[in-house]
């Protein structure tokens, strides 16, 4: 028999909806174990859970369906706005690209001189 989740201190909408599906489903199947005995019951039981089980599986797939067509609309708005070729970088991207350019020992160099640099005080005219 199916029955209502405990309420916690501040139940969601979700909670909310789902006992009160669970409320009105156990007058009917209580209704139902009257009339026709618990054989019947517990096969409404499962066709409940076989249908609940499919729904999920047809949702999950909608919604994998959905997130796909997505994608590939999203690489159709791509080729079709940015020219072949010339398709742009992340700035990230280029940011590191420009440090690989430059050979490392001129970089050490160059903070090595940067460091001197500021070292060094220039001397004030009196």
């Amino acid at each position: 028999m199916i029955k209502a989740k405990p309420r916690t201190a501040k139940p969601s909408k979700n909670d909310v909806q789902e006992n009160s599906l669970i409320e009105h489903l156990v007058p009917l199947m209580e209704e139902v174990n009257k009339s026709y005995g618990p054989a019947i019951l517990e096969e409404l039981q499962s066709r409940l859970e076989k249908t609940i089980d499919q729904f999920n599986e047809e949702i999950d797939d909608i919604v994998k369906k959905s997130f796909e067509k997505y994608r590939t609309d999203q690489e159709k708005v791509r080729t079709i706005l940015v020219p072949k070729g010339k398709e742009s970088k992340p700035k990230n991207i280029k940011k590191e690209e420009k440090k690989e350019e430059v050979p490392q020992f001129i970089s050490e160099y160059e903070k090595k001189k940067s460091k001197t640099r500021s070292k060094v005080k220039p001397k004030q005219k009196k």
